[in-house]
């Protein structure tokens, strides 16, 4: 059984850009953070879910709308350590990381831009970003196609510093096309979902009701098989 042990309203200043939003706006929470996030087109905002004060943090570095959002744990020995999670944005354009700075005290929270890590969405705009409990970031993207965001400390001269692989196309052969769950209608973009599971899962499925795993192995060079894909059942008559 559900309870509810606490409601926070929507701080003013988020529940007024909402009605002043022009291209889109999507909402959630992290758990691991203890805070609600939004985006009001290009802008992303955090509030505390325990604090009491009305004064969420603000974002508004990218030029175009935000169209996902998530959360991954900081791989070790990248970035400076009060870095311990990293934002993953979403526009049409790029895909931008934020470093995420969390205070032991207070529990508040800090973003660091990270310029040297953002990388082009190569015309595909993503519909949903989640993160392995280990830090692997994956992100569904509206053309069908699962991909991993993979970064390290530095660029050479094999790998960019941050990058977007396509996961079926590591799998190829394996993965059928009715994998390709996520829908082209733009009505359909918010509603696309990834989610992840500790066993290196990826349990995807779509607005039109298909429903499928990946089995991502325990990296990025370790993929293995899938699951047969649930077809919606025909509505009764």
């Amino acid at each position: 059984m559900l309870t509810t042990k606490s409601v926070r309203e929507i701080p003013a200043v988020v529940a007024e850009r909402f009605r002043a939003a022009e291209v889109c706006s999507t909402w959630g929470v992290f758990p691991e953070l203890r805070h609600a996030w939004a985006t009001v087109d290009n802008s992303l905002f955090l509030w505390s879910l325990d604090a009491g004060y009305d004064a969420p943090v603000e974002y508004s570095g990218e030029d175009q709308a935000i169209y996902a959002v998530g959360l991954a744990r900081a791989k070790p020995g990248v970035f400076m350590d009060a870095i311990r999670y990293l934002l993953v944005l979403c526009t049409p354009v790029e895909i931008v990381l934020l470093g995420v700075c969390v205070d032991g005290t207070t529990s508040q929270l800090a973003l660091q831009p990270l310029p040297l890590y953002t990388m082009p969405s190569d015309a595909v705009c993503m519909a949903a970003v989640a993160a392995t409990p280990s830090g692997r970031i994956f992100a569904g993207g509206r053309d069908g196609q699962l991909y991993e965001i993979v970064y390290s400390a530095a660029a050479s001269w094999r790998e960019r510093r941050c990058q977007k692989l396509a996961v079926s196309g590591l799998l190829g052969r394996l993965v059928p096309s009715v994998l390709k769950l996520w829908p082209a209608d733009p009505a359909s973009l918010a509603l696309a979902q990834v989610h992840l599971r500790p066993s290196n899962t990826v349990p995807a499925y779509s607005q039109s009701g298909q429903v499928g795993d990946i089995h991502t192995g325990s990296t990025r060079h370790a993929f293995t098989s899938h699951q047969r894909v649930a077809e919606p059942a025909p509505p009764s008559t």
